[in-house]
């Protein structure tokens, strides 16, 4: 009796150990899910304010300039973009590639993006930042 019920043990642990395995590489497959949103690149300590006054920050977002973007003091908290009314902040590397994108923009104020990459934690990790018009 004693044996049955061992075999028993070791086969339900088996399982219970494969479930794990198939659960843990869809959990990292979806992590890993490339995404694209297109909104406007502002520097994090700008949005911080644009979003703690509570109104539409399109507007704000619009007039949000490029010296100011690339002040040291903005610049070194990162970016974020926002799209669809939510915020995105990114990453170390999507941040200098978004720096790049500012510098190297022709206009004056209001930046259009387009990222693509996939969340980590709560951070957009960018493989690309490009500007639209």
């Amino acid at each position: 009796m004693q044996l049955q019920y061992s075999g028993r043990r070791a086969f339900v642990l088996s399982l219970a150990a494969m479930l794990l395995l198939v659960l843990c590489q869809t959990c990292a497959l979806a992590a890993d899910v490339v995404e694209t949103f297109t909104g406007y690149l502002v520097d994090k300590s700008c949005a911080a304010m644009i979003k703690n006054d509570h109104l539409d920050p399109t507007k704000r977002l619009k007039d949000h300039t490029k010296a100011c973007s690339l002040e040291p003091s903005c610049c070194e908290a990162g970016y974020a973009v926002y799209s669809g009314g939510k915020w995105i902040d990114l990453d170390a590397n999507g941040s200098a590639l978004a720096q790049k994108v500012i510098r190297a923009s022709k206009k004056d104020k209001g930046h259009m993006c387009k990222i693509v990459g996939s969340f980590k934690r709560n951070e957009f990790h960018a493989t690309s930042v490009s500007e639209v018009n």
